[in-house]
């Protein structure tokens, strides 16, 4: 199921911190702080949620696009 979150913080690991709208942590690898990003979860563990990276609905003013066409 995709879900839309704000991005708060990156952790340890580089993944970046969002919370659903139940209260429940997510980990999304490939995100930046201050992002608003669409989600898939991938994995359910008991205090948090892991998922992939969908689409970033709102770019964080760091991000910069990467000068290599084939980066994923």
């Amino acid at each position: 199921m995709e879900q839309t979150l704000t991005i708060h913080k990156v952790i340890h690991g580089g993944k970046g911190l969002g919370i659903l709208k139940d209260g429940m942590v997510v980990m999304v690898p490939g995100v930046l702080p201050g992002e608003i990003v669409t989600v898939r979860e991938t994995k359910s563990h008991r205090g948090h949620k892991e998922a992939d990276l969908i689409r970033i609905e709102h770019a964080a003013p760091d991000r910069v696009a990467p000068p290599c066409p084939y980066y994923g």
